[in-house]
């Protein structure tokens, strides 16, 4: 598929590529130290991000980062309500932070945990199951 681009175009292309801005190994790890997830610094910092890519960095310099998810590193937990005989079934990849999500109430009331909101309407307190 052909594109065509005007002058105009061609032009700021030229620009964007020839601005020289160097990075050296330190100064893409000391910006890499600024996020907690490989996915902030990625979008943050695409241009660090895919220099380290390119210089095989990403593995000594994400080492401090929390990983947000694992394909097989989960666990699978239940929260049972056996008053009511009613159970939440989730899967997550960090059972801490997930548990302390069902137990507080969010600033935006649609992102509130469905627990949590059980608990308040009922009174009742869950019982926490893990299952796998």
């Amino acid at each position: 598929m052909k594109m065509l681009i005007t002058e105009e175009q061609l032009n700021l292309i030229l620009v964007v590529e020839t601005i020289p801005r160097k990075y050296s190994d330190d100064d893409i790890k000391n910006t890499a130290l600024k996020y907690n997830h490989k996915i902030d610094f990625m979008k943050n910092d695409r241009n660090a991000y895919a220099i380290a890519i390119k210089r095989k960095l990403i593995p000594d310099i994400t080492g401090h980062m929390i990983p947000l998810g694992n394909l097989e590193n989960r666990l699978v937990y239940a929260y049972e309500f056996p008053e009511t005989k009613t159970v939440y079934i989730g899967l997550t990849g960090n059972e801490e932070s997930r548990h302390n999500q069902h137990h507080k109430t969010d600033k935006n009331p649609q992102k509130t945990s469905p627990v949590f909101k059980y608990m308040e309407m009922t009174g009742f307190k869950p019982e926490k199951k893990n299952i796998k």
